[in-house]
């Protein structure tokens, strides 16, 4: 199901895609890339990678719509794209390349279906405001485990980032102030 590229030792990664309204199983293409990509949401997985991106792995999802993709164990940051036909490809950004959790996050990738009013309806405007939340309290409730760990590793995040990035690492460094000002104190 997957077509690692180059001779390198590989690091598995297993994922799943699903439909985003009915969590559903999707027979889907998921391509793995080393840089950015643009992608045309024309349904179809064949306008998605710029000029310069240097495809690392492409696996196709089993009727369950899982994937396992293998990406060389020197590749620190990684994209992945999943498309099928009639549907919005799902871009995953700037992934870290771990070999202690190796299942593509998000789990489950979900795809939206094209033309569906989602988008533009109050439950979209919903999930948006959730999801940041959420998100934010993630992140806050990781730091109160361990807020040393917490900013070691986001500050490697953000190096990996600025070696691929430089001007949206500057950006992410702010996320570090923004979790610390987000969470609150449990006495």
């Amino acid at each position: 199901m997957s077509s690692a590229i180059g001779d390198e030792s590989q690091v598995p990664h297993r994922g799943r895609v699903v439909d985003q309204d009915t969590m559903q199983p999707l027979r889907a293409e998921v391509r793995a890339w080393a840089t950015g990509v643009q992608v045309v949401p024309d349904g179809a997985c064949q306008k998605e990678a710029n000029a310069d991106a240097k495809r690392l792995d492409v696996a196709r999802t089993s009727d369950q719509g899982n994937f396992d993709i293998r990406l060389g164990s020197q590749t620190r940051l990684y994209t992945v794209v999943a498309c099928a036909d009639d549907y919005q490809p799902a871009l995953e950004e700037n992934l870290p390349n771990t070999k202690g959790r190796k299942t593509v996050v998000p789990y489950p990738i979900t795809l939206a279906s094209l033309g569906t009013t989602y988008a533009k309806s109050d439950v979209f405007q919903d999930d948006v405001q959730l999801t940041v939340a959420s998100t934010l309290n993630r992140l806050a409730n990781l730091r109160r485990q361990n807020p040393d760990g917490f900013d070691s590793a986001l500050a490697d995040y953000i190096k990996q980032l600025s070696e691929i990035k430089p001007d949206l690492a500057k950006q992410l460094a702010v996320l570090g102030d923004i979790v610390r000002n987000w969470q609150s104190k449990i006495e």
